[in-house]
């Protein structure tokens, strides 16, 4: 099983106590400073935060999703939405080496700027916005981010190339639900109307948001992958760690910790010399009796757990509790005979049928879907005897 984890240091929650306003669409990033320092008309709101939302707790608008209010709602595409937080950072913040500011997702086009300064322009909802703000940061701090849906940017001459490819829904009024535009706007395609839900376009800042303090080196990455599911498990650990020293090598010690239900399985140390910059590491291991991972329904979803450490000049940073199943996924496409082909899932070497279902968003307002939303919907998919969700591409 191949896992992809983003790693965070100390990390310094910024998602609650912002403030929403909207102005016209056409108010640029140029506006930020008058924007910024306007005292009346905000919005108290909290993260993650799609603008719906707040409207919808503050009697502004209706429910979206319920009647025809959708077509109430329409003016907020036509709006620029300004997000303000004011935050202060203590002494050892200022005085650590990096300090990051990572915004999880901005839906979808988004003008970041920090004490007056504009910090960058971010074009997707799909990964992070993250830029290192130490030479920024003061005692009091003030973040506003303007953000729109993200359809201003495409012209008609971008969006004729695909007038004959996009699809559009029909309403019962016969009104056009969809918008051609939408396949150059990097965010959830869904949102501008689909054969289940209404055209209801995301804007926000639609995850968390907060600061990574970091000093001497950290722990960027780390991919596990299976090598060998069996009695003795082969793994592959693929570790990232950041030098921050530009100019020299630095000793380390790289730690991995991997346990079972809280009992120590493997403990590796070993030896590193740290380039200036990003430094990749394979480390290759054995978990001896190991608990494999099975789909549902063939037997139980054992999870092993890892930490990964770096410790430089007597500074360690640890990474998040990585989590991980043991197994082995291959798709099996031998020829039948000179016509077919087979067409089957193989787990850890058993052949496995599908049983399963199409999973479509969970809400049209995605922001508003909590974790708790989402295992209570795949343990009902679990009950149901599914070993199979199918994500549908309009995510």
């Amino acid at each position: 099983m191949e896992v992809e984890y983003v790693l965070n240091a100390n990390k310094i929650s910024l998602n609650q106590g912002w403030l929403l306003r909207y102005e016209p669409l056409f108010w640029g990033p140029e506006m930020q400073g008058f924007v910024a320092d306007k005292q009346e008309g905000w919005i108290k709101c909290e993260l993650p935060c799609d603008v719906h939302m707040p409207l919808i707790a503050n009697g502004i608008i209706k429910e979206p999703l319920e009647a025809q209010n959708c077509y109430e709602c329409e003016w907020i595409e036509e709006k620029s939405w300004w997000f303000k937080k004011i935050f202060t950072a203590n002494d050892d913040i200022l005085k650590s080496q990096v300090v990051e500011l990572v915004i999880e997702s901005l839906d979808s086009e988004a003008d970041i700027f920090l004490n007056g300064i504009h910090i960058g322009h971010h074009k997707s909802a799909f990964y992070p916005f993250c830029k290192d703000v130490k030479k920024y940061l003061k005692e009091k701090n003030i973040i506003l981010i303007r953000v729109t849906s993200g359809l201003e940017y495409v012209n008609d001459f971008d969006a004729s190339a695909v007038e004959k490819s996009v699809n559009f829904e029909i309403d019962a009024n016969g009104r056009f639900r969809g918008d051609k535009r939408r396949v150059f706007v990097r965010k959830p395609q869904f949102v501008y109307g689909w054969d289940w839900g209404p055209r209801v376009p995301s804007c926000g800042i639609t995850k968390d948001a907060y600061l990574r303090v970091y000093n001497k080196c950290c722990v960027r990455d780390v991919h596990v992958t299976t090598i060998k599911a069996s009695y003795d498990a082969e793994l592959c650990f693929e570790i990232e760690i950041e030098n921050f020293n530009q100019i020299s090598t630095v000793e380390g010690v790289l730690c991995i910790d991997i346990r079972y239900e809280d009992q120590k399985v493997v403990s590796i140390n070993k030896d590193v010399l740290l380039c200036s910059g990003i430094n990749f590491f394979k480390i290759n291991t054995v978990i001896q009796n190991a608990k494999l991972w099975w789909p549902n329904g063939m037997g139980d979803q054992n999870l092993y757990a890892a930490k990964v450490s770096i410790t430089c000049d007597e500074v360690k940073h640890q990474s998040e509790v990585v989590r991980f199943g043991i197994r082995t996924v291959n798709l099996n496409i031998d020829k039948i005979n000179d016509s077919e082909r087979k067409f089957e899932f193989v787990i850890n070497g058993e052949k496995v049928f599908c049983k399963g279902a199409n999973w479509i968003p969970a809400d049209s307002i995605y922001a508003r879907v909590s974790d708790s939303k989402y295992d209570y919907l795949v343990k009902e998919a679990k009950e149901a005897n599914f070993n199979m969700l199918r994500v549908d591409s309009v995510n």
